[in-house]
Protein backbone atom coordinates (compact mmCIF):
# COMPACT_ATOMS: atom_id res chain seq x y z
CA UNK A 1 0.00 0.00 0.00
CA UNK A 2 1.57 3.04 -1.14
CA UNK A 3 1.93 6.03 1.90
CA UNK A 4 -0.83 7.99 0.39
CA UNK A 5 -3.20 5.39 0.00
CA UNK A 6 -2.96 4.32 4.20
CA UNK A 7 -3.14 8.30 4.78
CA UNK A 8 -6.35 8.31 3.36
CA UNK A 9 -7.09 5.22 5.17
CA UNK A 10 -6.21 6.86 8.62
CA UNK A 11 -8.06 10.24 7.46
CA UNK A 12 -11.12 8.17 6.87
CA UNK A 13 -11.94 6.80 10.44
CA UNK A 14 -11.95 10.00 12.10
CA UNK A 15 -14.71 11.36 10.81
CA UNK A 16 -13.51 14.45 9.51
CA UNK A 17 -13.89 15.01 5.59
CA UNK A 18 -14.09 11.52 4.19
CA UNK A 19 -15.81 12.01 1.24
CA UNK A 20 -13.08 14.02 0.28
CA UNK A 21 -10.52 11.11 -0.16
CA UNK A 22 -11.94 9.99 -3.54
CA UNK A 23 -9.23 8.84 -6.40
CA UNK A 24 -10.09 11.60 -8.48
CA UNK A 25 -10.05 14.07 -6.06
CA UNK A 26 -6.28 12.65 -5.44
CA UNK A 27 -5.59 12.84 -9.02
CA UNK A 28 -6.90 16.51 -9.42
CA UNK A 29 -5.15 17.33 -6.36
CA UNK A 30 -1.62 15.99 -7.77
CA UNK A 31 -2.44 18.12 -10.63
CA UNK A 32 -2.93 21.16 -8.95
CA UNK A 33 0.21 20.57 -6.33
CA UNK A 34 2.50 19.62 -9.73
CA UNK A 35 1.26 23.05 -11.44
CA UNK A 36 1.71 25.34 -8.12
CA UNK A 37 5.46 23.99 -8.24
CA UNK A 38 6.22 23.83 -12.30
CA UNK A 39 4.84 27.50 -12.40
CA UNK A 40 7.20 28.85 -10.14
CA UNK A 41 10.06 27.13 -11.31
CA UNK A 42 11.89 25.50 -8.35
CA UNK A 43 15.54 26.08 -7.71
CA UNK A 44 15.34 22.73 -5.45
CA UNK A 45 18.26 20.23 -5.30
CA UNK A 46 15.67 17.33 -5.49
CA UNK A 47 12.02 17.42 -7.33
CA UNK A 48 8.91 16.11 -5.73
CA UNK A 49 8.71 12.47 -5.91
CA UNK A 50 5.39 11.03 -7.13
CA UNK A 51 4.89 9.35 -3.18
CA UNK A 52 5.30 12.91 -1.85
CA UNK A 53 2.99 14.56 -4.14
CA UNK A 54 0.10 11.84 -3.65
CA UNK A 55 0.77 12.26 0.05
CA UNK A 56 0.62 15.87 -0.28
CA UNK A 57 -2.06 15.67 -2.18
CA UNK A 58 -3.81 13.41 0.77
CA UNK A 59 -2.94 15.97 3.06
CA UNK A 60 -4.05 18.77 0.82
CA UNK A 61 -7.75 17.07 0.60
CA UNK A 62 -7.67 16.83 4.31
CA UNK A 63 -6.67 20.39 5.08
CA UNK A 64 -9.91 21.37 2.49
CA UNK A 65 -11.93 19.20 3.68
CA UNK A 66 -11.32 20.41 7.40
CA UNK A 67 -11.79 24.10 6.17
CA UNK A 68 -7.68 24.86 6.10
CA UNK A 69 -6.92 25.74 2.80
CA UNK A 70 -3.62 26.61 2.37
CA UNK A 71 -2.24 30.00 1.23
CA UNK A 72 0.91 28.30 -0.85
CA UNK A 73 2.35 25.38 -2.36
CA UNK A 74 5.45 24.75 -3.37
CA UNK A 75 8.61 22.50 -3.40
CA UNK A 76 10.95 21.65 -0.62
CA UNK A 77 14.67 22.55 -0.95
CA UNK A 78 15.02 18.79 0.10
CA UNK A 79 12.89 16.92 -2.66
CA UNK A 80 9.30 17.10 -1.54
CA UNK A 81 6.01 19.43 -1.50
CA UNK A 82 5.43 22.18 0.86
CA UNK A 83 1.70 23.46 1.82
CA UNK A 84 1.81 26.71 3.99
CA UNK A 85 -0.49 29.12 6.15
CA UNK A 86 -0.21 32.21 6.83
CA UNK A 87 -1.79 35.61 8.01
CA UNK A 88 -0.06 38.53 9.33
CA UNK A 89 0.34 36.77 12.72
CA UNK A 90 1.24 33.29 12.25
CA UNK A 91 2.64 31.21 10.06
CA UNK A 92 2.35 27.10 9.72
CA UNK A 93 3.35 24.79 7.10
CA UNK A 94 3.41 20.56 6.33
CA UNK A 95 6.49 19.66 4.69
CA UNK A 96 5.82 16.39 2.63
CA UNK A 97 9.43 14.65 2.15
CA UNK A 98 10.39 12.49 -0.91
CA UNK A 99 10.71 9.80 1.40
CA UNK A 100 7.34 9.78 2.81
CA UNK A 101 8.41 11.57 5.92
CA UNK A 102 6.29 14.61 7.00
CA UNK A 103 7.18 17.56 9.38
CA UNK A 104 4.85 20.27 10.53
CA UNK A 105 5.87 23.64 11.89
CA UNK A 106 3.89 26.68 13.39
CA UNK A 107 5.12 29.87 14.88
CA UNK A 108 3.67 33.00 15.63
CA UNK A 109 5.78 35.80 12.57
CA UNK A 110 8.77 36.60 14.95
CA UNK A 111 9.20 33.53 17.13
CA UNK A 112 10.89 30.24 17.08
CA UNK A 113 8.28 27.56 15.32
CA UNK A 114 7.46 24.24 17.29
CA UNK A 115 8.28 21.57 15.22
CA UNK A 116 6.26 18.22 15.02
CA UNK A 117 7.16 15.06 12.86
CA UNK A 118 4.27 12.97 11.21
CA UNK A 119 5.11 9.56 10.62
CA UNK A 120 4.63 8.35 7.46
CA UNK A 121 0.59 7.22 7.07
CA UNK A 122 -0.31 8.59 10.46
CA UNK A 123 -3.20 10.53 9.60
CA UNK A 124 -4.72 10.55 13.19
CA UNK A 125 -1.45 12.49 14.00
CA UNK A 126 -1.78 14.83 10.73
CA UNK A 127 -5.19 15.56 11.89
CA UNK A 128 -3.82 16.81 14.72
CA UNK A 129 -1.32 19.17 13.46
CA UNK A 130 -4.24 20.21 11.12
CA UNK A 131 -6.36 21.38 13.63
CA UNK A 132 -3.41 23.28 15.21
CA UNK A 133 -3.32 25.28 11.98
CA UNK A 134 -7.14 26.12 12.27
CA UNK A 135 -6.43 27.06 15.97
CA UNK A 136 -3.39 29.41 14.96
CA UNK A 137 -3.99 30.68 11.71
CA UNK A 138 -7.96 30.91 11.65
CA UNK A 139 -8.38 31.43 15.31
Amino acid sequence: MHSHEALQGAMREDGDGAQATSTAALEVASLTIMEAILRKRPDVDEMPSDKAVGTASAVLLKAIAMEVKPTGIGAVIEGGVGLAWGTETHFADVEVYNDGGMLFSSRKRGEKPQFDRVADGDGEALVKCLRQVKELVYG
